[in-house]
């Protein structure tokens, strides 16, 4: 994740200040000053924009077109609308502030849980039946292919593996796999 500035506190103390906001009743006499909540509010908006920016370079670098990416689309786009809302007023009722921290503590949630799913992939990107080989089996050559290069020579494979005609590979994680075509037995190329 990218690293936090001094003005926005680490993980751990969001974390903690999400369920301190979490834990207030806002139909109850015990709600935070207006100063407080409004103050945990920008902390939190912060930390999202923080956090969203992060998610975003991820899901542009390793998650498109997977289930984990569709996750973290529709968490960004909740994310740009609340975290550039107009901030309330010092003079809004302390329901109204309270309000406002809550909903910012739960973006501040999904946000972290987004990049979480999709910097571990814990979603697989193949949604076919039987699903086919990951990018580190040794069959992965026989996954689906989604896109092909035509006289270039290439295939992209629903395991994000790049497969050229002369049989090397570019694996997602950007090793890669020389040619390897089997000789026949006369010693001729198969």
């Amino acid at each position: 994740m990218a690293a936090l500035t001094a003005a926005v506190p680490d993980k751990v103390e969001i974390l903690a200040l999400v369920e301190t906001a979490l834990s207030w009743d806002l139909d109850g006499a015990d709600l935070p000053s207006v100063e407080d909540a409004l103050s945990m509010a920008a902390c939190f908006a912060r930390y999202g924009r923080i956090v969203a920016d992060d998610l975003r370079a991820q899901y542009r670098a390793n998650a498109a077109g997977s289930v984990a990416a569709d996750g973290a689309q529709a968490t960004l786009s909740e994310a740009d609308r609340r975290l550039n809302l107009k901030p309330l007023a010092r003079t809004a009722a302390p329901r109204s502030a309270a309000h406002r921290a809550q909903n910012l503590a739960r973006l501040v949630q999904a946000l972290n849980r987004a990049a979480g799913a999709v910097s571990e992939k814990r979603v697989p990107t193949c949604r076919h039946s039987p699903p086919c080989p990951t990018a580190d089996a040794p069959d992965r050559e026989a996954a689906h292919v989604i896109a092909h290069g035509g006289i270039q020579g290439w295939s992209l494979l629903c395991n994000n593996v790049l497969l050229f005609e002369d049989t090397g590979e570019l694996l997602p994680n950007g090793q890669i796999i020389a040619p390897h075509r089997g000789v026949g037995t006369a010693g001729t190329r198969v």
